[in-house]
Order: structure tokens, then C-alpha cells, then sequence
């Protein structure tokens, strides 16, 4: 504080005395320089004398604070209304409103300015009254520049601590309001969550509950889900504890708490088990079961999820029953959905693909049956199909170890819930043996015909062949009576067997009769098949090599199905020598051979008949016995020779094979079981 101007100038007292001497000792050597840059503070001097205001404003001034000016109390409010003031300087004596009343009205409407009183007469009383009420600090004149510099400095420093302290006051109680209003409106959302998850759990198909880890549990919660699923209220279950397990089937109800006991080891179950309504219907439920736990690992509650799968239990059970039917039929069945995808596939699907499930389930039909066939036949059938037709049409496919078959397929639309086709069925049936037996049936009729024709025809030779037998041998009689030459007639007679003998043999095939399988020699066979061929064999240019073993075991056959092969086979070797050579040639050769083999450790007879003409091509060799197929042009050939003939090599319990190699041979071989027994002679 400042030392008083009685102790330094001894009797000199009175306020003008004081104040003159003031300004004498602390008249600044210059005028004080204006402000400069940003004013550190704002101070209002108030005293009633203008040489101390100047005095003090040139003081201030120079530590670059912006000073106002006031004569009085009431000029003072009236510039503190108007300017954002840091401090005070006041007289405590001034004329109309005393320092200190100033001081009360300042501390009163505006609090936050610090005011330093200032008086050439000090008292003790009048410091601690100002100091008492609110002043910052009290100076008495004169004082020094340093002490008001310092003073100001504090003062200011002062203001500006209280500013940040009700700054942070009023942050604190902004951040306050807003942290009351965060948690109101917290517990708010948390309430409606509650509640929207409170109507969530009720509104639930499945049971939902809660349990205390106690012995026995203790139910806290459970939803109503439970009431239609075990048709019992929710009060039986919290009233007895021990109900839900006395609902399980007995028969399931070990199983269960044998899972149970292991809860709290694993911390989570699945169990699917039966339990019994009051009225004994039976249902299924799927129970998820958890343990929650501490944070130091002790469970404090279990739960769990429990879900009626009744009506799934039942469709895997009708599934199951469908898969045994698909699984059982000998058809072809798939499934495809709308993006051209395997959904299913029975196990004849896979097998005749020579694929897993694995490999076409879930597999484009164009990556299982190929680009080309995919292409041209499949997407144009399930394309229509998807839009809703049904489609029926035949085809062959070429099957893993059985070759070319012939296929009915069926494609069959299916539609969901809204009627949209989403799936499409494809069935397909295997229907070459029946092709077979309708090519057989339809050849048979056609050689029945032609049977009774040649029968007809036979009939009509013979009569004039045995009336020129008869004259012949009346002309060889009457020349031997004469004693010319009979050897014309001798011609003419043996020319007449020869056609008789024909004739014979043509109306024994003709001959429409049930033929029983019985022991026959080969070379039987082959010879009455060559005395109906072996004239046209002959014309066409054909050299004929036959090589029969001696002592061939018969065979066990019906003579007219085997010589009916053996025709088919000598008239497709004749036609391709014929194609290959159509004159005369040395190379125009069809060679016969039988000889004795073993297949199996069974004894046969293998027939093979060799010819060197165009031979079969590599791409066609495989369909060779598909019925209706034929390499030779409209008119001459049915495609069905072949497809007879192997049906009933295949009936004899033999085999029937191809070799050839194209433009240069062909060699077909008939293996044929020997007669056994009684049956033959070995």
C-alpha cells in the first residue's frame, strides 16, 4: 500500500495541499505516448480534480491500457453503462455520490469490474470498509507509478480470473443442462426401447426365458410365447419350478438333462426333443440354452430360446418319405431352379452322369450335360417350361459304360405360394429297350408278311418245279430206253432239287410257328442261311472262304433267330464290298470262321464273319445297334437289322461285337454259349 503524504511532508495536510504536491513528485518528464496495438485493459479514473485524472491517465497509459475519464460518481455509471470497463480507480471523496457509494453501486450492477479506491486521507476505518465491500485494493496519495501499475496489473489479472471462472461456471452449467437433457432423453429412449422389446418379446412365436443358476432354477422371465406352445399359462411355470421338464416326452427326457449337466462346462446346448400338452398332443421343440456369466467367470443367470419346429420336423419327415420314392423309381429325376442351377438329382441321375451329388448339385445344367447338347435341345425345352408349358420329347445321350441311349424326357413346371414357376422337374426315362422290342415287334410283322408271301410264293414254285422234276425223269427214262444221252435231263433234275431245296428252307423260315431253344450244330445254321443268300453272293462278284472247325459243339439256339442274324450280317458285309468294290475284284472277299472259345470258363462258339470293304467310321461305330439307325440311304436299309440281331444274340446268352477300322475292314463276331448236357453233344 502506498505511504501516506503525512509522513513524508511532516504538517503539510489538507487535500489541495496534497494533491499539488502529488502531481509535483509524479509529473511525468514527457508526455505519455498513446495507446499502441491491442489495449491490455480498460480503466475508468473517477476523482473530482482533472490535474490527478491527467496525472493518472498519463501513468496508465503507458503500459498501453485505454483510459477513461470521470469528475463524478454519476458520470461514472453513465460511461460504465455505455463501455466494458476491467477496473476502477475512484476518489473515495467526490461531490454528490462518495467513493464508497460508487464502489456499492458498481459492486451491485456490475459485478465482474474490480475498483481500487484511492483517498489522500487514509483511515484505517474507511480501507476496511472499502476492502469490506468489494474494492480490490485501497491506495492512498501519493502513490507511485510502480504501485498503480502493479495494482492495475492485479486488478486486471483479477477480472480476468473471475471472467474465466464464470466463464467456466456458466460452461459448466451449459454442459450442466446438456448432460440432464442427454440423460432425460437417454432414459427416455431406453424406456421406449424397453418397452419396444417388452411388445418384441411378447409379440415372439418362440419362447423366450430366464433362469436363476440355483438348484432348482428359479424362473425370473418367461414370454407368452409359452402359453400355445405347451398350452399351460405362464403362472404354472413360475409356480413350479420343475414343470418344463415334466413336459418333455419320457422317452426324450434323459437325453435332455444328460445335455443340461453340461451347460456350464460348454456355456451353450441345442437340444430338439418332444414335449406333451394336457390333452397329449405331441410337439417338437428346437431349445437354445446359454449361461451368462461375471466378470470374474461365475454364472450368475441361464437362458434360452425355444422354438416350435413341429411343422419342420413333419416336412422332413414327408421329405424323407418323397426321397425314398424318388430314390426308388428306375426314372431319371432332377430339379432345376430358375437360374438353370441342380437343386436335386437322385441317386440314378448321378450314377447314369457318373457324378456325386456334390458335382451336379449346385451345378449349371450346362457344365454337367455340355455346351452343344445344353444349347440346342435343354434351354429351349426350360425356357418354354419356365413360362409354363409342359414339354415332352425324345432324345439320345450318350451315358457313362452304357453308351448311346435312347431318353423320353419330361419337363414339368413348378410354382411357389404367389404362383410364380421357380423350379422346373425334369424326368427322364430310359426307353431304348422298349424302342427295341417295338423295332423287333414291327420287323416281325414286316418278315411275318413277307413269310407269308415267300410261303405263298414257295407253294406256287413247287408245284411246277416237282411237274419238271417229273418230266425230267420221264426224259431220262425214255433216254436210256433209246440209249441217247440223259445228261441234260440229269441237269435238269438236279437243278430242280437245288430250287425244291430252296423253296424248302425259305418256307422252314418263313414258317410262323413257336420255336423252342434247342440243341442245333452251327454249321446246320450257316448252311441253310447260305442256300437262301449264297446265289446272290455269288452274283455280286463275292468270293466266299468258309472255315468250320471239325467237331464244333452245338450250340443252344433257336435255328431261325440265329440264321435271321447270320442273314443280316451277310447282306451288310455285301452291301459294303459291293460300295467298296462294285465289279469285279480280287479283293472282294467275305471270309466265314467258327471256332470253339471260352468266356468266363464257359464254353462257346465264336462265329466271325470278315470282309474288307468300307468299314464303319469311328463316330458312328458306337449307335451301330440303336434302332432305326442305318449308314445306307432312304429305301435300302430300316436301321433295324442290327438292333435285332443284337437283341437276340443277347436273349441266346452270347455277345455280338464289332471291329473295323473305316475304307478297310469290318469284322463281326457272334459268341454263342455251347448246350450243355442233355442239350448237346460235347
Amino acid at each position: 500500500m502506498a505511504i501516506p503524504l503525512k509522513n513524508l511532508f511532516g504538517n503539510l495536510c489538507g487535500k489541495t495541499t496534497i494533491s499539488m504536491v502529488w502531481v509535483l513528485l509524479y509529473q511525468p518528464s514527457e508526455s505519455p505516448s498513446k495507446p499502441r496495438g491491442r489495449p491490455m485493459g480498460t480503466i475508468l479514473v473517477v476523482d473530482d480534480e482533472q490535474h490527478i485524472r491527467t496525472m493518472l491517465q498519463g501513468l496508465i497509459q503507458g503500459e498501453n491500457h485505454e483510459v477513461h475519464l470521470a469528475g463524478d460518481g454519476y458520470t461514472a455509471l453513465e460511461i460504465l453503462k455505455t463501455t466494458d470497463m476491467d477496473v476502477v480507480i475512484t476518489d473515495l471523496l467526490l461531490p454528490g455520490m462518495t467513493g464508497v457509494e460508487l464502489l456499492k453501486t458498481i459492486r451491485k450492477e456490475f459485478p465482474k469490474i474490480q475498483v481500487v479506491m484511492i483517498t489522500g486521507m487514509p483511515t484505517i476505518e474507511s480501507a476496511t470498509e472499502g476492502l469490506r465491500l468489494g474494492a480490490f485494493d485501497y491506495m492512498s496519495k501519493p502513490v507511485s507509478r510502480d504501485v498503480v501499475l502493479k495494482t492495475i496489473r492485479n486488478a486486471i489479472r483479477v477480472k480476468l480470473l473471475n471472467d474465466e471462472r464464470e466463464r467456466l461456471k456458466e460452461e459448466n452449467r451449459r454442459y450442466q443442462e446438456r448432460l440432464e437433457y442427454l440423460v432425460e432423453e437417454r432414459t427416455r429412449s431406453l424406456k421406449k426401447s424397453e418397452q419396444r422389446f417388452q411388445d418384441l418379446l411378447k409379440s415372439l412365436n418362440d419362447i423366450v426365458w430366464a433362469a436363476t443358476t440355483t438348484d432348482p432354477a428359479q424362473l425370473l422371465y418367461i414370454n407368452p410365447a409359452v402359453e400355445p406352445i405347451f398350452q399351460r399359462t405362464m403362472v404354472e411355470f413360475f409356480e413350479n419350478p420343475n414343470l418344463w421338464t415334466e413336459c418333455i416326452h419320457p422317452e426324450d427326457r434323459p437325453g435332455v438333462l444328460e445335455q443340461s449337466s453340461k451347460l456350464y462346462k460348454s456355456g451353450t446346448i441345442q437340444n430338439e426333443y418332444r414335449i406333451i400338452r394336457p390333452n397329449g398332443e405331441t410337439r417338437w421343440l428346437s431349445d437354445r440354452q446359454s449361461v451368462v456369466f461375471d466378470p470374474e467367470g461365475h454364472p450368475i443367470q441361464i437362458g434360452g430360446i425355444a422354438t416350435d419346429v413341429t411343422d419342420r420336423r413333419l416336412a422332413e419327415e414327408a421329405l424323407r418319405e418323397y426321397e425314398k420314392a424318388v430314390e426308388g423309381t428306375e426314372e431319371l429325376i432332377a430339379v432345376v431352379d430358375q437360374h438353370r442351377i441342380y437343386t436335386l438329382a437322385n441317386s440314378v441321375y448321378l450314377d447314369d452322369n457318373g457324378s456325386g451329388s456334390e458335382t451336379i448339385v449346385g451345378s449349371h445344367v450346362r457344365t454337367v450335360m455340355g455346351s452343344q447338347l445344353y444349347d440346342t435341345t435343354i434351354k429351349p425345352c426350360l425356357d418354354r417350361c419356365f413360362r409354363g408349358e409342359r414339354i415332352n420329347h425324345e432324345m439320345e445321350h450318350k451315358f457313362m459304360g452304357r453308351g448311346n441311349r435312347r431318353l423320353e424326357v419330361a419337363y414339368y413346371p413348378i410354382a411357389d405360394s404367389t404362383g410364380r414357376i421357380d423350379r422346373v422337374v425334369i424326368v427322364k426315362k430310359d426307353v431304348t429297350e422298349k424302342k427295341r422290342l417295338q423295332a423287333e415287334a414291327l420287323q416281325i410283322g414286316h418278315l411275318a408278311s413277307l413269310g407269308e408271301l415267300a410261303a405263298g410264293i414257295a407253294h406256287e414254285i413247287n408245284n411246277p418245279v416237282n411237274g419238271i422234276i417229273s418230266y425230267a425223269e420221264i426224259l431220262k427214262d425214255e433216254s436210256e430206253e433209246q440209249g441217247r444221252d440223259g445228261e441234260i435231263a440229269c441237269r435238269i433234275i438236279k437243278e430242280g432239287d437245288r430250287i425244291a431245296t430252296i423253296v424248302s428252307n425259305l418256307l422252314y423260315f418263313a414258317r410262323d410257328i413257336e420255336e423252342e431253344y434247342a440243341p442245333v450244330h452251327l454249321g446246320t445254321i450257316l448252311e441253310a442261311t447260305l442256300s437262301l443268300i449264297g446265289k446272290q453272293i455269288s452274283k455280286d462278284g463275292i468270293k466266299l472262304e468258309t472255315r468250320l472247325m471239325d467237331e464244333l459243339a452245338e450250340i443252344r439256339a433257336k435255328s431261325r433267330e440265329i440264321q435271321q442274324v447270320f442273314l443280316n450280317i451277310i447282306n451288310n458285309a455285301r452291301y459294303a464290298l459291293n460300295q467298296k468294290f462294285p465289279g469285279m475284284h480280287p479283293d472282294k472277299v467275305l471270309e466265314i470262321s467258327a471256332t470253339p472259345i471260352e468266356v468266363a470258363g464257359a464254353p462257346h462258339v465264336r462265329t466271325m464273319f470278315y470282309d474288307n470293304g468300307t468299314g464303319i467310321p469311328d463316330a458312328i461305330i458306337h449307335k451301330i445297334n440303336t434302332p432305326f439307325f442305318s449308314t445306307k440311304p432312304p429305301g435300302q436299309g430300316t436301321g433295324l437289322g442290327l438292333s435285332i440281331s443284337h437283341g437276340i444274340v443277347t436273349s441266346h446268352g452270347g455277345k455280338l461285337t464289332f471291329q473295323s477300322h473305316e475304307k478297310e475292314f469290318t469284322r463281326v463276331i457272334v459268341d454263342l454259349p455251347v448246350a450243355t448236357g442233355s442239350e448237346g453233344i460235347m
